[in-house]
């Protein structure tokens, strides 16, 4: 009987450790979209724009971001 006891009380910390990561994956989730919301306001706000990037010589090198004084952000 005391077996029995122990081994229900296993199953039910697992289901609810289950439903608890299943709860967390979905906020997770949501934020995900907080973020892109956040970055899309922040790129609009601060003129961030994707322009050609070329070294000191005046050769093309790639393409990029700058803000709108015309300085490189790096992205990693």
């Amino acid at each position: 009987m005391e077996d029995f006891t122990g081994s229900t009380l296993i199953i039910l910390t697992i289901i609810i450790f289950a439903v608890l990561n299943i709860i967390l994956f979905f906020k997770i989730w949501g934020m995900t979209n907080n973020i892109k919301l956040i970055t899309g306001l922040y790129i609009n706000q601060k003129g961030i724009k994707e322009e050609q990037i070329r070294d000191e010589k005046g050769n093309f090198k790639g393409y990029g971001f700058v803000d709108k004084d015309g300085n490189q952000i790096k992205i990693r």
